[in-house]
């Protein structure tokens, strides 16, 4: 945001987004993601009004398809980086997979 006030002006509206959404946030996604799309679009959205952002990001919000597909590519590298985890935890022997 470039200045504290600015910053802290968007963090409570993220806030209440938060707030407001919550009872409707159905655990599709990692709560994280949910909540780093809501303060991205609160930042976007903040920057839009003040004029300095201009038209070269779109405000996902308000597509929630968008905002859907998002999540999904999310959860799909997180989950990528858990089964890398998981595999590299088993030993040398059971790493090998035949068919």
């Amino acid at each position: 945001m470039g200045d504290r006030h600015e910053a802290e002006d968007v963090a409570q509206e993220a806030y209440l987004r938060v707030f407001r959404g919550l009872a409707g946030f159905r655990g599709e996604a990692q709560f994280e993601t949910w909540l780093y799309r809501i303060v991205a679009n609160a930042a976007i959205t903040y920057l839009r009004r003040k004029g300095r952002f201009g038209e070269l990001v779109i405000d996902r919000e308000d597509d929630p398809l968008e905002v859907e597909a998002d999540v999904r590519v999310a959860e799909q590298a997180a989950d990528r980086e858990e089964l890398t985890r998981a595999l590299a935890a088993l030993p040398i022997s059971l790493r090998r997979w035949s068919c």
